[in-house]
């Protein structure tokens, strides 16, 4: 059968061009498969895209306000959230939509993310979180999920809304349990500390009961000074810290709560600096003019 998808992201009124060389690209590829019948389970069916500020949890509802409300799209099952520094290639939706199903039809994984990373603070992590007993994690009630094989489908309690696959049931069930006018992403609090609207859409999902998922096969790239993804993670070539649960991502300092300091550095080399790196370009872009 085929699943149908829409994009729908927001932006502060312009994206970079590797962004949209993403979006292009998985577009053209389900037009490819589609016009000639090599694949028929899935079809990128448009995009929807509002301008945002700081308050991007009122523009992720109005995104979704906007996919339930277009008649075009009322037989459309699936909403991709992607956000605009994060690339991807021409196979993210494909492999994404890949495990949905069971085989009798039905939907077995209403929400699922693509392995995404993030950071700060010189850190980097994977957005793939569990709640667990403070007792056993350092104090901290979320634990960083870094122990999957290549390829698995994670469940998982929590993940960033980056890269994210909702179904349009999910959508429509939490719109008749929460009022206007944040009835899918709002900001919250969980265990005193403070978290974004991506958690607490997650909260949300989870208590109505249904599961969320991250599929590890599904490579997402995060643009930062660095490009943040699984390469980057394991490689420790960007001279970040690479976080897991031995080396818990906050601390609790009185009633504040802070990055911890890096306690495990991963790098084998320095980050470069503005100087360096146009360097770097610049020796790039005379070696692409040789070849």
């Amino acid at each position: 059968m085929t699943d149908s998808v829409a994009l729908a992201w927001c932006d502060p009124g312009h994206v970079s061009g590797r962004f949209m060389d993403s979006v292009l690209r998985v577009t053209y590829a389900s037009m490819a498969d589609l016009v000639g019948g090599v694949r028929d389970h899935h079809q990128v069916v448009g995009h929807l895209r509002t301008e945002s500020g700081p308050m991007i949890a009122k523009a992720r509802n109005q995104l979704v306000r906007n996919f339930l409300a277009k008649p075009d799209w009322a037989d459309t099952e699936w909403l991709l959230m992607v956000d605009a520094d994060m690339v991807f290639d021409e196979n993210a939706v494909r492999d994404i939509l890949a495990n949905v199903r069971h085989e009798n039809g039905k939907v077995m994984t209403p929400v699922v993310g693509g392995l995404c990373f993030g950071g700060g603070h010189g850190m980097i992590f994977p957005t793939m979180y569990r709640i667990v007993d403070p007792e056993t994690n350092h104090g901290n009630a979320i634990s960083i999920v870094t122990d999957y094989a290549d390829g698995e489908v994670v469940g998982v309690d929590a993940t960033g809304a980056a890269f994210l696959l909702i179904h349009r049931g999910v959508l429509e069930h939490l719109a008749r349990v929460h009022e206007e006018p944040l009835p899918w992403f709002a900001p919250g609090v969980y265990k005193g500390m403070e978290y974004g609207e991506d958690w607490t859409f997650c909260m949300r999902v989870r208590k109505l009961g249904y599961p969320i998922f991250v599929n590890t096969a599904v490579k997402v790239g995060h643009m930062k000074e660095v490009q943040l993804d699984e390469a980057t993670y394991f490689s420790g070539q960007s001279g970040l810290t690479r976080v897991d649960n031995e080396t818990p991502a906050f601390e609790r300092v009185g009633e504040t709560v802070r990055a911890r300091p890096a306690a495990k550095p991963l790098a084998t080399q320095q980050p470069l600096n503005r100087s360096q790196r146009r360097m770097s370009h610049k020796a790039s872009r005379n070696g692409s003019k040789a070849a």
